[in-house]
């Protein structure tokens, strides 16, 4: 576990809380619903194109991420604790792929992922920080990475990218090799490879530029709440280029997803982080048992989203001699017994098992920090 204080007490942005707990909690229910009868297609990641709400999840966290860093870095960079950290998080990575494939083959082993991702993405976006460290001139280089993104994949397709078809499929395997990356190359792409960090990159720096507006404490909820609509109006014009494709992180998805978690931090910011006097005591109480509920799920999103992938491995390979099923195929069939929603009441209990840890570890000041 590595630990990196993103904001002391006497910093404190509860808007960044807000939007990563809000993330998070959504992740922790949308991904554990189960297949089955009904098909709750806005819990499922898109095949190509298109966007789903499950498929907002990861580039929130990206784009808040760079909002952290703008926050971490502010008074200076330990270089050798930030070397330190990308990577472990690259050896984490290649652990939490193993253990998520229930199983060590070397062969096989991934070497792209989420954890890999955020090394890269942390160090590159730290770097280019000192020398883009305002948030203009960090805007104006995420929209250089965006345009010459849309044309890289202008140039490689005949017409839109394809599963078929497309940067990822060509180059990952060249890099890493065919049988280690996603799904051994089987589906044409990799969504952690080599172009993807690259437009990731763009993400990070939005973060990152919402966070000096925020630092700055100049018309910040104006500021933020303008570039979250550029973002979103930009857009469609994106999309003649390439369509919103999450697989391979198009800059249209880019757009969308950032303008969309800009806006939730500048709706945060407005209720959390400015000062607004509120007289009735009901109102007041409301607003704090709100903030605490994702401030529990926000100071520790990164356990939460990476441990639900951990639990689901757990939960699917786990047999129970006495009855010969997993965990998972137990508790479902249970709940299948008595509901008539069953694919919804077991993400209601995964649900509640993550939001009584979050509380738990909130309560006791205990948080997993990356």
């Amino acid at each position: 576990m590595i630990k990196s204080t993103i904001r002391t007490e006497k910093f404190r942005v509860y808007s960044l809380d807000f939007a990563r707990g809000l993330v998070v909690a959504l992740s922790a229910f949308l991904s554990n619903i189960p297949y089955g009868e009904q098909p709750y297609t806005l819990a499922r990641h898109a095949q190509w194109n298109g966007i789903t709400i499950i498929d907002f999840i990861l580039p929130a966290f990206v784009t808040l991420f760079g909002l952290g860093i703008a926050f971490a870095y502010r008074n200076g960079v330990n270089w050798y604790k930030l070397i330190r950290r990308t990577i472990l998080l690259i050896i984490y990575g290649l652990v939490f792929n193993s253990v998520v494939d229930w199983g060590i083959n070397l062969d096989t082993l991934r070497f792209t992922g989420v954890l890999q991702l955020y090394s890269i993405l942390g160090i590159v976006v730290v770097l280019f920080s000192r020398i883009f460290n305002s948030w203009k001139s960090s805007l104006l280089m995420s929209f250089l990475i965006l345009g010459s993104y849309s044309f890289l994949l202008i140039k490689t397709s005949s017409s839109f990218p394809q599963p078929s078809f497309n940067l990822s499929g060509q180059f990952d395997p060249l890099i890493f090799g065919l049988n280690h990356i996603y799904q051994q190359g089987n589906l044409g792409h990799d969504p952690e490879g080599i172009f993807t960090i690259y437009s990731a990159i763009a993400s990070v720096l939005i973060g990152y530029a919402a966070g000096k507006i925020i630092l700055s404490q100049k018309k910040t909820i104006l500021l933020l709440t303008v570039l979250g609509i550029v973002l979103l109006s930009s857009t469609p014009l994106l999309q003649l280029f390439c369509p919103i494709i999450k697989r391979i992180w198009s800059p249209a998805f880019v757009t969308l997803t950032s303008g969309t978690t800009i806006l939730l931090v500048a709706l945060g910011h407005f209720f959390f982080d400015q000062s607004h006097e509120i007289h009735n005591k009901s109102l007041a109480l409301l607003k704090s048992k709100v903030l605490w509920f994702f401030e529990a799920f926000g100071r520790n999103s990164f356990l939460v989203y990476f441990g639900k992938f951990l639990l689901v491995s757990f939960m699917t390979n786990i047999t129970i001699p006495r009855y010969g099923l997993s965990t998972k195929e137990l508790l479902l069939n249970w709940v299948t017994s008595w509901s008539s929603s069953p694919q919804l009441i077991y993400a209601t209990i995964i649900f509640l098992f993550w939001t009584l840890l979050t509380f738990l570890l909130h309560w006791k000041k205990i948080y997993l920090k990356v």
